[in-house]
């Protein structure tokens, strides 16, 4: 019997004395799988309680959104629209906001997705002893629970299910094709099944298990008998099916996949975006695993011969071939219609099958070394070639780098230093892999005589291993919960949840308009339960969910569609007909005086007070009496060009007349008053006051228009002034 299959047997106790142990025998075996559980969820579930509010919007939101309407209605809305469930996590999630208000049901919603989460230790520790003996299990299931991806727990993301369903159906797969007993297949298949009703990503496991199986055959002693037996012409054959199939798998993914055809359209960006994301996972599980695995990958298929070693073969080859090409495809197509992304967040379902493949080199010290030699070499190309964005605090899409940009911070590492630091890891991995190698092949005795030595040594970089896993980890989470806090810290009442205690429950309206940053906004909807249906004047309501732009029935303010709603948070200069309750910011929460009327809005106004070459005014009720001074106030005191550029200066035409509704849309009707005046570059406000009677509206022109981007701002917008409205009652 060889050697890769005596050293872990021997690991283990034979199946006659484990059949004889006594309950505290099988509770000492236990134990220390249960301990680490603990001590990681203890951890973990601690920084899950610093994560202070949801801030990856507009996901967190959404998914919040689902769960907690499912656990209240029993179907799956979003600002009261039907919608998808969309992942079997809302049904994780749901019980959570049973609990009635929303911080108690946030904290436990954290914690059901840290404990999903951690619970991927389980699955990867039977993965583990499938090869190994319970000591590196243990060390591979420590390993995937502690790796920066873990941030993710505490965040209200189909992640931590996802993570935990991959380990899960990668060890039934394993398991299966090991036994081929029916009771694992049955399981395998079922798991696989429900992967894509997880996270639509997990679609890649299906593939991945069918990798795995014709791995699994082709390494056995008959796939091998009959592999070796082709001719050159066979082999030729073979190869050119393979091709084929690829393309046919192509053709059929581009004609039903808009992500996939246009991700591999662009196959320079999938290329270096892929190489990207791996550059940060080896990064955060500390780049020997990372060598190791992708080694083993490259040249293990020759070694393996037990069951559970082809089977971890292939699931490890399909993992890899599968989530790799997700990865790239998915990140080449975010660079077109978003940014060029670090996409290591689609790459930490390898995690689990990285350490296993770790253990499984630590129970044998044995690896290919020409596989070492292209393992380093590939994984210091990624080092070299890929961003460390060591400037950002928190990068969401890969926690891997996170470590990078803590060392900035308190070392003052730069990100040539960095690279130096990694790439001598990976050389040391590397001379640590062939060191042992060569010590067996050609003084074989050494580590027999050594033995004591070599398992300190070992244990050691087994401690080194896990120790930056952590750090990584904690680093990740510290820096997330920072980014989380600068959220709270700026965007959040206290009570956060100020307009569910005002109204005592009761549906809230939001409307607004010139919304450039939707986070106020979406911190307003999680916190506060009430707040149902998000409306806007100017279509600039952010997703998720069903957003109306409400129309106007008649010159009195009255909007379509009607609603009967007793309370609304306008939002950056809406004005209801109502009373002002609360104030937060740019938020005003009303007490509405039916039926739902605006007071007045205006249209064309950015959020900084400048408007492009036309804006308007509508006042369409007064709080007081119906006449008054229409008051028009124009400066372009922000507005200072160096004088010797002539830039004319702006000519302004004021039309005051009648509300005309047309089509549900306020216009300009009779006009009752025109006024024109020049306004200076850098000078002071200028008012126009202008004697009107509600309802009534203002257009305002101003030509010509600048552009601040022609005189040295970054601003490309084309502006004519900056712009108040306000009507005074008599």
């Amino acid at each position: 019997m060889s050697d890769a299959v005596s050293e872990p047997q021997a690991a283990d106790q034979p199946a006659a004395e484990q059949r004889g142990t006594s309950w505290v025998d099988r509770f000492l075996a236990v134990y220390p799988l249960g301990a680490t559980f603990v001590l990681v969820s203890g951890l973990l579930l601690y920084q899950a309680w610093q994560h202070s509010t949801p801030a990856i919007f507009g996901d967190e939101l959404k998914w919040a959104e689902l769960a907690r309407s499912l656990a209240h209605t029993g179907h799956a809305m979003i600002r009261e629209g039907p919608a998808s469930i969309g992942s079997l996590y809302t049904v994780l999630m749901a019980p959570a906001w049973w609990l009635g208000d929303t911080q108690p049901s946030y904290a436990a919603a954290k914690a059901i997705g840290t404990l999903t989460m951690v619970s991927a230790m389980m699955p990867t520790y039977f993965l583990a002893r499938l090869v190994v003996g319970r000591p590196l299990a243990l060390f591979a299931a420590a390993g995937s629970a502690t790796v920066p991806g873990m941030v993710y727990g505490a965040m209200l993301i189909p992640e931590p299910l996802a993570y935990f369903w991959s380990a899960l159906t990668v060890f039934l797969v394993a398991k299966a094709l090991a036994t081929r007993s029916r009771w694992w297949i049955g399981l395998a298949c079922a798991s696989l099944l429900v992967a894509p009703l997880v996270r639509s990503q997990l679609t890649v496991l299906i593939a991945a298990a069918a990798v795995a199986l014709v791995v699994f055959v082709a390494t056995g002693t008959r796939g091998r008998r009959t592999i070796g037996g082709w001719s050159l012409g066979e082999r030729i054959g073979v190869g050119a099916l393979i091709v084929g199939f690829a393309i046919v798998c192509d053709a059929w993914l581009k004609h039903h996949s808009y992500s996939w055809q246009i991700g591999t359209y662009f196959s320079d960006r999938m290329l270096t975006l892929g190489v990207w994301a791996a550059a940060a996972f080896a990064i955060g599980i500390g780049i020997f695993p990372a060598v190791t695995s992708l080694a083993w990958l490259l040249g293990g298929w020759r070694s393996v011969r037990e069951p559970g070693e082809r089977a971890l073969y292939g699931v490890l080859a399909g993992a890899v071939l599968g989530f790799g090409l997700y990865t790239a495809v998915k990140a080449s197509f975010i660079s077109t219609n978003f940014a060029r992304r670090v996409e290591e967040r689609n790459l930490i379902y390898l995690s689990p099958l990285v350490f296993v493949v770790t253990a499984y080199w630590l129970a044998r010290l044995r690896m290919s070394l020409v596989a070492i030699a292209i393992a380093t070499v590939a994984i210091a190309y990624t080092l070299v070639v890929s961003p460390y964005e060591m400037d950002q605090h928190f990068y969401s899409d890969a926690p891997g780098l996170t470590i990078l940009g803590a060392a900035n911070r308190t070392w003052f590492w730069n990100e040539g230093y960095a690279q130096n630091v990694l790439l001598a890891i990976t050389i040391f991995s590397a001379a640590v892999l062939a060191g042992f190698e060569l010590v067996r092949r050609y003084r074989s005795g050494l580590i027999a005589r050594g033995r004591v030595y070599v398992a300190g040594g070992l244990a050691v970089l087994c401690v080194a291993m896990l120790a930056w896993n952590v750090t990584a980890e904690v680093s990740a989470a510290r820096a997330s919960n920072d980014f989380s806090d600068g959220f709270s810290g700026r965007l959040l009442a206290d009570p956060p949840d100020w307009v569910d205690h005002v109204t005592g429950g009761a549906e809230a309206l939001y409307l607004g308009q010139k919304i450039a940053d939707p986070n106020p906004l979406w911190l307003l909807e999680f916190w506060n339960r009430s707040v149902k249906r998000v409306w806007s004047l100017d279509a600039t309501a952010p997703p998720p969910g069903p957003v109306t732009t409400p129309d106007l029935l008649g010159p009195d303010g009255q909007l379509y569609p009607p609603l009967k709603v007793g309370w609304a948070v306008a939002d950056n200069g809406v004005h209801f007909v109502g009373t002002p309750v609360k104030v937060f910011q740019s938020f005003v929460l009303y007490k509405l005086a039916p039926p739902l009327r605006i007071r007045d809005a205006a249209d064309g106004v950015f959020t900084d007070g400048w408007m492009g070459r036309d804006s308007s005014f509508a006042q369409y009720s007064s709080p007081g009496k119906p006449a008054g001074t229409a008051v028009v106030t124009i400066p372009r005191a922000g507005f200072c060009p160096d004088q010797s550029r002539h830039v004319p200066s702006g000519r302004v035409t004021i039309r005051l007349g009648d509300v005309k509704v047309v089509k549900r849309r306020p216009m300009l009707g009779r006009v009752r008053e025109t006024r024109r005046l020049t306004i200076p570059n850098c000078t002071g406000p200028i008012s126009v006051r202008i004697p009107a009677r509600t309802p009534f509206r203002v257009d305002t022109r101003v030509t010509p228009t600048f552009r601040p981007s022609a005189y040295g701002s970054t601003d490309v917008r084309d502006l004519g002034a900056q712009v108040s409205y306000a009507f005074k009652p008599r």
